[in-house]
């Protein structure tokens, strides 16, 4: 399990963010995304929202060809 640094972020070792991107890439269709880090990984709805933005971000980066914020 993460380890929490305060109220907002989750640490987690190399090996528990393999086995969590596994278990979403793994999961059945019927189970949300969300509801697993939600429910199973404990993310509270902030951080969900902040991932979906970065996440929005980095594809558009990616589309204008820019890939330095890797």
């Amino acid at each position: 399990m993460p380890n929490k640094v305060n109220k907002n972020i989750l640490i987690y070792e190399p090996a528990e963010l393999k086995t969590l991107i596994d278990a979403l890439n793994g999961a059945p269709t019927y189970l949300s995304k969300r509801f697993i880090l939600k429910n199973l990984c404990g993310w509270t709805d902030d951080m969900i929202a902040d991932n979906i933005k970065l996440f929005g971000e980095e594809q558009q980066q990616i589309k204008n060809g820019d890939r330095a914020w890797r």
